[in-house]
């Protein structure tokens, strides 16, 4: 993000709190090998400056970007603690720019819950003795992007969601982008107030896992139908321009970073409404029914004969070296429960886990008959011409006499 925003030529400071991180960061040993075309940011001639001292980091600023990580609380909601520990921080600014003709500008990138500003953050500040939209004034700037592919989600983004509240901050913050985007990526650009923009960033996610657990819904209903090809079907669907094809595939539940904590976070705060959102619920009981066909069909697959398993990738998606909330993490305790011997490869994940044992992807013949694909991923397509054993691909990104896309496939297998 920090790299994006490098090409609007304006100076970049970049603080975090580990400096390990920093300084691998100086030492350039960036953390993204995966993330496509980042290098084209890393190499524009305007590098960033990175900083071991927040103070340092933020001295002569107009504005800041605060990408702090909000964890979920067991009730769903998102703990601020972070952003406020920021705000201590910045604190030190405001009292050297008390008396400044215009707010210094915060920026919060990091998803937060409904009511936050009114109730959290803005309240923090003012305890502290500083006049909202006078010593400071918030932006909340939430990008919709995807790990592994953050750059093409920046570099053409399908809406930019501000959330403001004064017309200073505002100006500023476009006149940034005036200097990153063209004039057709600049009417993208959304301004809402804070509360609406709260509610938006997770009405998005929200929405997409609808979609989502639609499909995987009527994957379900005809998981036991010979002949019948879930990916064709929705093809069909999501051709009505009305209903669009993004997110409406066969595949595996929603995981990752974003998609289930959205979730949970919108369910907790109509509840703290006293509003019945059977949607939101209806999605989430969805997904875990979709894992839990996944861990039968593992159990099927066992009495089959099967002995053990390969799954290509732990994380939830490819070119990412997260596996935050990735759902094969799961599947892998759970077929080590059923005494499946259990091994796995991941060309963007380099950590060995214990739910299984990390073997290398040109040996998969070696340990297992049978191979789970985790995500899509074009890369499998050269594992899979090698491999001499069965195919489990959820994703219908395939194709063989010995794939195997879901269930009624396993009778076809035992016959």
């Amino acid at each position: 993000m920090a790299e994006f925003l490098s090409s609007s030529g304006y100076s970049i400071n970049c603080y975090d709190k580990n400096e390990k991180a920093i300084l691998k960061l100086i030492q350039d040993k960036s953390y993204f090998k995966n993330e496509n075309g980042l290098q084209n940011f890393v190499s524009n001639g305007n590098k960033l400056v990175f900083h071991s001292n927040i103070q340092e980091a933020l001295k002569e600023s107009d504005i800041c970007f605060i990408t702090v990580p909000t964890p979920s609380k067991s009730d769903g909601s998102f703990n601020n603690n972070y952003i406020c520990k920021v705000l201590d921080d910045l604190a030190v600014l405001l009292k050297l720019r008390k008396g400044s003709k215009n707010p210094y500008v915060i920026n919060i990138n990091s998803t937060v819950s409904p009511r936050s500003f009114e109730d959290t953050l803005i309240p923090y500040l003012e305890k502290k003795g500083f006049k909202n939209e006078v010593d400071f004034s918030f932006l909340y700037n939430p990008y919709f992007v995807a790990l592994g592919d953050v750059i093409k989600g920046l570099e053409n983004p399908d809406v930019i969601l501000i959330g403001q509240e004064n017309k200073y901050s505002l100006d500023l913050l476009i006149n940034i982008y005036r200097k990153i985007y063209n004039e057709e990526n600049l009417l993208k650009i959304l301004p809402v107030n804070l509360k609406e923009a709260e509610l938006t960033k997770l009405l998005v996610n929200t929405y997409l896992t609808l979609k989502i657990s639609f499909s995987n819904m009527v994957k379900d209903l005809v998981r036991d139908i010979k002949n019948v090809n879930t990916k064709k079907i929705l093809d069909i669907v999501g051709s009505d321009t009305r209903i669009g094809k993004k997110y409406l595939k066969s595949g595996g539940p929603f995981s990752g970073p974003c998609l289930p904590r959205d979730n949970h976070a919108l369910d907790f705060f109509s509840k703290s409404m006293n509003k019945k959102n059977y949607l939101t619920s209806a999605s989430i009981k969805t997904n875990q029914f979709t894992l839990d066909m996944l861990k039968n069909d593992l159990l099927e697959l066992k009495n089959l004969g099967h002995k053990n398993i390969v799954f290509a990738g732990i994380g939830y998606k490819s070119n990412t070296s997260s596996f935050e909330d990735t759902f094969i993490l799961s599947l892998m305790k759970y077929a080590t429960s059923i005494n499946l011997d259990v091994f796995y490869f991941d060309k963007y994940i380099d950590l060995k886990i214990k739910e299984g044992i990390r073997i290398d992807e040109d040996k998969i013949n070696d340990y297992s008959d049978l191979l789970f694909l985790s995500y899509e991923d074009k890369t499998f397509h050269k594992i899979v011409n090698n491999f001499k054993g069965y195919i489990y691909d959820i994703w219908y990104q395939v194709d063989g006499n010995m794939v195997l896309n879901k269930s009624s496939d396993f009778k076809k297998k035992k016959n």
